[in-house]
């Protein structure tokens, strides 16, 4: 189109945000508009002023704050010129629960999300408009009116209240100050960046999930007050995107965080919401959600490397008769809605944390796991994190592990199927194999070459990125603290008192590593063999941690074989340890090895003394379990000086 030179020849948009906004705002100068750029800093909205010095001026406002509309006139931007707004401008405080999270960060993203799109909305004119009562507003469902629909339901949530003052003035500003402004010209779009995070209810997302489900309402609301003004209000909803939305989240690196999967670009968002203005004024697009291919779920949904690999699908809860007496009647609608009839559920053995239900229907065997929030046997203290976040540690890892298996194919991972949020539930296709326990507490033949491709397996693992690591750490860091005392810190007045400063350093270490993503429940019952193919269950227990603790895991069971048979398990945990550095392509190092044998130390002794002592060593008899203990504690003696 031709390029106006002069501002007053312009049409013109108004942008907030420094991610998104500043890709919709250079897609629309593009375009020949002239731009009204807003954002809390100099420094993304400088190199677009200095290119385009007659089209775009620069607006430095916290849009949670009252005044842009004055701003943009003491900088010569006439206001009835506007004809677009577009919202971008957010916050987001996440990877903690509520209860863990400072008021200025709830207020930050409650201020930036809400009150900022409320106030650039309106704008304080003559409108026109009348609004309804409160006893009028009550009696309605929402959408009801925008600023009455806020206030009657936070009357319904009390806890709510205390943020009032938000909700009726970031997203609320921003919305506020101009949809005036659009009425008096009779035409103009007004578009909402939100999120699918309004969509789902996720763990450690509460502050930020809430602001744009409300959000979402405004909008809608909103539409109903401007009908009829020809006054155009869209939201659009991205999935996972690449901005700088997280970059000042701790420990989230800005190069790892979507390693394995392609995400939404802002410029995809800004072509989209510049398509959508460019409409006929007829045609309102009042809602486009948009996901990358990688992404088949709402917050929780795990990014796929590939349909074929992993296909996810959100089940919805539908309530249902039940089957059996035996079955969860939750599960078993969820069966029903994945698989087609006729069906034939049973119970399964599952771990210590979750209820397995096997479905045998014409599609083949596949499972639904259930994460619990106790455990099922053993004599454990009660668990640190839920079953919500177990699940979200649960599909995030298995994602990784199949990542890994596509390096090192010898070693298979079941496909997801499903994940269920609402229900902490995973779907998932068959493992082949019988678990490596059996032939380990039997007769211990046929099982080094399990050993050595699960060696391999890890090193992929250990080598890969997991994003987004401050949810993920927040998920995961209680439950690895919890079995880092159950492992360790009470195996300590098992062995010498003059060990135990060392162990305790030790330990302390350990909890403070997180370098590396492991399984951190790799023992025999979760890897399956049969005719030389090997598969690799339940990832519920990941953490963040050092790779060498899922080696020492597994190893600490063929060391227990080793004993049992009267063979120094010299051999096989050094060849174990050259095919794991061969895996991860590096040299054998001194201080990794001997954190190798530490970990080993403390987890064969844990096998023998631990809650679940009656699993991995109720096999032996008291001169086996005695010579068990000697070589934890000669090994420890031995790495702890």
């Amino acid at each position: 189109m031709t390029m106006p030179t002069q501002r007053n020849e312009r049409r013109w948009c108004l942008v907030t945000g420094a991610g998104i906004g500043r890709a919709v705002a250079e897609e629309l100068l593009a375009e020949g508009f002239g731009v009204a750029g807003v954002a809390r800093g100099t420094q993304a909205l400088a190199e677009l002023a200095a290119r385009w010095p007659h089209a775009f001026v620069s607006v430095v406002h916290d849009v949670g704050r009252a005044g842009l509309p004055t701003r943009l006139t003491d900088l010569g931007v006439s206001l009835d010129k506007i004809e677009l707004v577009v919202h971008s401008a957010g916050c987001a405080r996440q990877g903690l629960p509520l209860t863990h999270m400072r008021d200025r960060d709830i207020e930050e993203v409650i201020s930036t999300n809400v009150l900022g799109t409320t106030l650039v909305s309106r704008h304080r004119s003559s409108v026109g408009l009348r609004w309804p009562s409160k006893r009028i507003a009550a009696l309605h469902r929402l959408p009801i009116r925008s600023v009455w629909a806020a206030r009657c339901a936070l009357r319904c949530a009390p806890m709510a209240a205390r943020s009032l003052r938000h909700l009726t003035g970031d997203e609320t500003l921003v919305v506020r100050d101009f949809a005036g402004v659009l009425v008096r010209r009779g035409a103009g779009t007004i578009v909402v960046l939100g999120s699918v995070a309004a969509q789902d209810a996720a763990p450690l997302m509460a502050a930020y999930a809430a602001s744009r489900a409300c959000v979402q309402q405004l909008v809608h609301c909103v539409r109903s007050d401007l009908h009829g003004s020809g006054v155009r209000v869209t939201c659009v909803q991205p999935g996972t995107t690449r901005t700088g939305l997280l970059d000042d989240q701790p420990g989230l690196s800005a190069d790892g965080r979507f390693a394995g999967f392609t995400p939404l670009e802002a410029a995809d968002l800004a072509k989209t919401i510049c398509w959508i203005h460019q409409q006929p004024a007829h045609v309102n697009v009042q809602e486009m959600t948009l996901f990358p291919v990688a992404q088949s779920l709402y917050v929780r949904g795990v990014h796929r490397r590939a349909p074929e690999t992993c296909a996810l699908t959100a089940v919805p809860w539908k309530k249902a008769k039940p089957m059996t007496l035996m079955i969860d009647h939750e599960m078993e609608a969820v069966a029903r809605q994945l698989w087609p009839s006729p069906q034939r559920l049973q119970l399964a053995t599952g771990g210590l944390f979750n209820r397995v239900v096997q479905v045998q229907s014409p599609v083949g065997t596949t499972y639904l796991k259930r994460f619990t929030d106790a455990a099922s046997s053993g004599d454990f203290p009660p668990l640190p994190t839920s079953a919500s976040q177990r699940c979200l540690v649960a599909s995030n890892w298995h994602e990784l592990a199949l990542r890994a298996s596509a390096r090192e194919p010898r070693a298979a991972v079941p496909s997801l199927v499903a994940v269920q949020t609402a229900l902490d539930l995973v779907a998932m296709e068959e493992a082949q194999g019988e678990p490596l326990y059996d032939a380990l507490v039997g007769d211990g033949l046929g099982v080094g070459a399990t050993l050595q491709t699960v060696t391999a397996w890890l090193g992929a693992l250990h080598s890969l990125p997991l994003e987004p690591r401050p949810l993920l750490w927040a998920a995961s860091g209680p439950f690895k603290a919890f079995k880092i005392d159950l492992q360790y810190t009470r195996m300590l007045p098992e062995i010498p008192q003059a060990l135990h400063a060392a162990g305790e350093r030790f330990v302390a270490d350990y909890l403070q590593r997180s370098e590396e993503p492991v399984h951190g429940d790799l023992n025999s019952r979760n890897i399956l063999s049969a005719e030389g193919a090997v598969s690799v269950i339940d990832f519920e227990q990941g953490h963040f941690g050092e790779g060498v603790y899922d080696l020492a895991y597994l190893l600490s069971e063929y060391v227990i074989r080793d004993l049992r048979f009267g063979v120094g398990p010299e051999a096989t945990i050094t060849a174990a340890w050259e095919g794991y550095c061969q895996a991860r392509d590096r040299d054998a190092n001194a201080e990794t090895w001997r954190r190798l044998r530490l970990h080993l130390g403390f987890q064969t002794l844990y096998r023998l003394v631990g809650p679940s002592r009656k699993v991995w060593t109720g096999h032996l008899d008291d001169v086996m379990k005695d010579a068990v203990r000697r070589w934890s504690t000669a090994e420890l003696s031995a790495w702890l000086q």
